[in-house]
């Protein structure tokens, strides 16, 4: 009656008694697979697509249930999937109800089934190559990002490599400042330190000299008395004695090791800390300083040619290289090294 009521265009009348029915027939999965399908297409009329998928997705379900292959829920569920532009369901639809209907072989299903598969095949095949086509532009685009993250990589290890390697030179031209710096002010240290004894000295010649010159005029007149007296015997004996000469030889050292002294103080005791414990080197309580001590203070102010030693201080050439020798033997360190580190000694104390 509702079947025949739908068919006659009571659509209302027609779902109102489908719905009574469907309520009396709970169980019964044959009339419920009737009754879903009229209901779908009812809802098909009224336009109202996702109750119409509701019943005819119902309807398909009981047939599956049934093993019922002539049915007509899976063509409508189709058509209404293609309508909705979902071509990949509308293709599994329209593929089982053709399959069902080949099964069956109720020639008009197959009709039915064959005659809307091109189109939705069609439609099908049609999306699956746009999706293929918007898959290879998609991958295109992500090999020309990829290709383009390589290459920004490539130049950031390159950047990064030309950093280490600007670091590496400013490091080493740091490094080589930094050691230009040092030889600078130790260079500035050794003026300063020359001109200091250069200051001294130069004090102390002029001073030295004053006092030549005032003996020198002591003995002139001396001299001029005793050969004005006529006093030959006297004036032969003091032009042949050696005693003044002595005696300014011993002044001299007397005043070297004093202005010595007065440039390095700790001279004495840096120098000994350089020899052996049982080879100390010290002065006699009535001297500044002993031969040993006064040529490495020649030494120590930048004179290490033997020749001048010897000149400087009226000794001997053998006399100062056996005192060298001697004094490198009783070296605690290397004594290839004994001089460089006696160079080494002092601070010139300017208070």
């Amino acid at each position: 009656i509702a079947i025949k009521t739908l068919f006659n265009g009571n659509r209302e009348d027609a779902k109102k008694q489908l719905l009574v029915l469907w309520n009396e027939n709970k169980k019964d999965i044959e009339q419920r697979a009737l009754i879903a399908y009229f209901m779908g297409l009812i809802y098909k009329y009224e336009k109202d697509t996702k109750s119409q998928i509701y019943y005819l997705s119902i309807s398909a379900s009981a047939d599956i249930e049934m093993a019922n292959r002539d049915n007509a829920s899976f063509h409508d569920l189709a058509l209404t999937y293609y309508d909705q532009q979902d071509f990949d369901r509308a293709f599994q639809f329209i593929e089982k109800a053709i399959d069902d209907a080949m099964l069956c072989k109720v020639r008009y299903r197959i009709i039915e089934g064959t005659s809307s598969y091109p189109i939705i095949n069609a439609a099908y095949q049609q999306k699956i190559s746009s999706q293929n086509r918007q898959l290879v532009g998609l991958v295109i685009i992500v090999s020309i990002l990829l290709i383009g993250v390589i290459i920004g990589l490539v130049i950031i290890y390159r950047q990064v490599q030309h950093l280490r390697r600007i670091r590496s030179e400013l490091s080493a031209t740091n490094q080589q400042l930094r050691s230009l710096n040092d030889e600078i002010n130790q260079t500035n240290l050794k003026l300063s330190e020359s001109n200091h004894i250069k200051e001294e000295y130069i004090a102390q010649f002029f001073d030295m000299c004053s006092s030549y010159i005032d003996k020198m005029e002591d003995i002139r007149k001396a001299l001029l008395k005793k050969a004005t007296n006529q006093q030959w015997d006297a004036l032969r004996e003091q032009l042949k004695s050696t005693q003044m000469e002595e005696r300014e030889v011993q002044q001299l050292y007397v005043n070297f090791d004093r202005i010595f002294l007065n440039l390095y103080p700790t001279f004495v005791d840096e120098f000994n800390a350089l020899l052996q414990e049982d080879e100390k080197i010290y002065p006699k309580k009535t001297e500044l300083l002993n031969t040993e001590l006064r040529i490495f203070a020649l030494i120590r102010l930048g004179i290490d040619d033997s020749v001048k030693i010897a000149s400087f201080l009226r000794y001997s050439l053998r006399t100062v290289y056996n005192y060298r020798t001697k004094v490198r033997n009783k070296a605690a360190g290397n004594r290839d090294a004994f001089e460089a580190a006696v160079c080494q000694i002092a601070v010139i104390d300017r208070a």
